[in-house]
């Protein structure tokens, strides 16, 4: 069920009371957790936060901390997002989310995305794009103790392989860092097979 729309500007601690606060309202101490982009960074600030609500954890296509030509570029497309709607942003979206292959064939998990973004309010995406120009979990990530898998797809910016790169070193429960062949930032949905069975893997079944 989505929550409502945030009546202001949020930041990394107030997600990851959020998620605490949601586990405790449902019982749950301790659980595996998986995160994807703006989700990984999250993860990982949560996990570090607390370690002892984490017993494996699973990041996709994500960074601690953006660089700094993208942190100056959320802010750009917040504005867009507010000004024109989120549906101004989808064909560059697209093209960051999946491989040229992928959008021209314009399969099921394609077009889900695109009805996500086609739906998505605009000032909901720019509060989310102030959001990741913010945070900064590399502290947290360093405090992680959970057995953790970093994922990415093969053809995922430089920016986000170093990151998965500084993630593997500096995670010490890293168990290494897997590439999802021929897919982008969306790599779960470009290529499920391949991510549910590495999730299968990591965690036991």
């Amino acid at each position: 069920m989505p929550t409502p729309l945030p009546a202001g500007q949020y930041g990394q601690d107030e997600t990851t009371a959020q998620l605490k606060a949601l586990m405790q309202r449902e019982g749950i101490a301790r659980a595996h957790l998986a995160g994807i982009s703006m989700g990984g960074s999250l993860a990982q600030h949560f996990a570090g936060t607390h370690p002892e609500m984490v017993d494996r954890l699973i990041l996709c296509d994500c960074t601690p901390l953006y660089n700094e030509e993208s942190r100056a570029n959320w802010p750009v497309r917040a504005g867009i997002a507010r000004e024109k709607g989120v549906a101004a942003l989808i064909p560059m979206l697209m093209g960051v989310f999946f491989t040229p292959g992928s959008v021209a064939e314009d399969g099921p998990n394609v077009r889900h995305v695109r009805e996500v973004f086609e739906a998505c309010s605009g000032e909901g995406y720019a509060l989310a794009c102030e959001w990741l120009a913010m945070v900064d979990a590399r502290e947290q990530a360093k405090r992680i103790t959970a057995p953790t898998l970093v994922m990415l797809g093969s053809e995922e910016r430089a920016a986000f392989k170093e990151a998965a790169a500084w993630m593997h070193a500096n995670i010490p429960g890293s168990q290494g860092v897997v590439e999802v062949p021929m897919a982008g930032h969306a790599s779960v949905r470009e290529r499920p097979d391949f991510a549910v069975a590495q999730f299968r893997a990591f965690l036991g079944g």
